[in-house]
């Protein structure tokens, strides 16, 4: 883990990387899908706006010429001046019903009152009943905002699973590195010891002064893949640093072995149903093809003609406030109504193309979700396939090894007993050495492939304990 609180170590999961960084929310690709996440939900609640009931209160003041007409005209104080007062909520719900309840108060101020003061409350229901109707008709704007949300944070996770593998590779590349570089010291100490023995030996008299190149290239060889280990650590911790949003310089220090206990591999035909219930690239599609349907049903709903059905039920009453309101109160004056407005538009080309053009885009959307589909069952496959091969090259380089040390101690018993070579035992300790850094590789290689399974299968982040919320 990184040298500080920056990390936090996952131990006993099997392909899960070993580095958890903290400040991983600030990482910029998660913090953009973040920031997409958060704007899409937004959007989502404002477009319920429509939706939200409505409080409307008026008042007004008139100023109108006398009712009735004569040939005397009545002084200006006998205008018609009055005052209304009104109070009403709308309400349009999300199946295209609209809903309206108001309260008025007519006050004559001068005039004559008997003509227009009194008060009235109405109630008025207006449900479309073909175009407009239901949510395909009155919400389907607001239906595909929450579509866009769930599709936000499909694309979310298959952006957060990628960073994971990331970093996992990006660990496991400086694990590695740490082994090859402490292979290459343990080498490159041995050369020198060698070098330091056999100029003795040649000092002595026991070998001949030629023994000494073989023994100093051999140093020469070591030093320079022990300075190659080292570019290739300093390059591996960058990259992590890189992965983790850490300072280029960070001390970075692999916790975990390469090493990694034999685990089953899953049946192909479970890893692919798993894969393609999890996998957040086919969810993307998958949700993205839904929201296109969505779109269909808004477009087919737009060809319909018009049919409105409408009620409105009222109480009024005249006379002062007092009175008014009191026979408002007893429903002394009922008033009822209903009807139908039927509206038809001359030409529906335009409607027409808008909806062939939804269809056209949901087929296109419907393919590639398949195209999504068969790549992953590929990818699927192509990694228990990797696997299975790697599992099978993991045994044979660890049988590599084993046999490696062993002609290297035989032919350090001949050497001993002068029936071989000084240059035959540099050669096979060489062997060693490669034999121990290809296991390594074989070993890197399984814990990256691993991850990528588990990213095929969308099942990465639970496996490595993170949360989604």
């Amino acid at each position: 883990g990184p040298a500080g609180p920056a990390g936090a170590a996952l131990e006993g999961r099997p392909g899960g990387f070993s580095c958890l960084p903290e400040g991983m929310g600030e990482n910029p690709p998660r913090g953009a899908g973040r920031l997409a996440r958060a704007r899409t939900a937004q959007a989502a609640t404002a477009a319920l706006l429509p939706f939200v009931p409505t409080l409307e209160l008026r008042s007004t003041y008139r100023d109108d010429p006398p009712f009735y007409f004569g040939p005397d005209l009545p002084a200006d104080d006998t205008r018609e001046r009055a005052v209304d007062y009104s109070a009403g909520v709308r309400w349009l719900t999300s199946f295209g019903t609209r809903l309206a309840a108001e309260v008025l108060t007519h006050q004559t101020l001068t005039g004559m009152p008997y003509l227009g003061d009194g008060a009235s409350m109405a109630l008025s229901v207006t449900q479309p009943l073909l175009e407009g109707a239901g949510r395909a008709g009155a919400a389907v704007f607001a239906d595909e905002a929450a579509a866009e949300v769930r599709v936000e944070r499909a694309r979310f996770r298959s952006a957060l699973d990628a960073l994971l593998a990331e970093v996992d590779e990006a660990y496991w590349t400086l694990a590695f590195a740490e082994a090859d570089l402490a292979i290459a010291g343990r080498s490159l100490e041995r050369a020198k010891q060698q070098f330091e023995d056999t100029r003795e030996n040649i000092r002595r008299g026991i070998l001949a002064e030629s023994e000494i190149y073989i023994v100093e290239e051999n140093v020469v060889f070591f030093d320079q893949q022990r300075l190659a280990a080292e570019e290739r650590l300093e390059l591996a911790r960058r990259g992590l640093a890189r992965r983790l949003q850490l300072e280029p310089g960070a001390a970075l220090v692999a916790a975990d072995a390469l090493d990694w206990p034999d685990t089953a591999l899953p049946a192909p035909e479970a890893a692919v149903k798993e894969a393609l219930a999890h996998n957040p690239d086919v969810r993307v599609a998958a949700l993205t093809l839904e929201k296109q349907r969505l779109q269909v049903a808004g477009a087919e709903n737009a060809l319909l003609p018009r049919l409105d059905a409408e009620g409105r039920v009222s109480s009024s009453g005249l006379g002062d406030p007092s009175a008014a309101w009191s026979d408002v109160a007893g429903a002394d004056r009922p008033a009822a109504r209903v009807g139908l407005t039927l509206s038809l538009p001359l030409d529906l080309d335009a409607d027409r193309a808008a909806l062939a053009q939804a269809r056209i885009e949901a087929r296109r959307l419907a393919v590639e979700l398949e195209q999504v589909r068969r790549r992953v069952r590929f990818e699927i496959h192509d990694g228990l396939t990797r696997l299975r091969g790697l599992l099978d090259r993991l045994a044979l380089a660890k049988r590599r090894g084993e046999l490696a040390e062993l002609k290297l101690q035989a032919e350090r018993d001949k050497y001993e007993s002068g029936l071989a070579t000084l240059a035959d035992v540099v050669r096979f300790q060489r062997d060693v050495d490669t034999a121990a850094i290809d296991l390594l590789r074989v070993q890197t290689e399984r814990r990256t492939a691993w991850s990528r399974l588990l990213q095929s299968q969308g099942v990465l982040c639970e496996t490595l304990g993170v949360e989604l919320r």
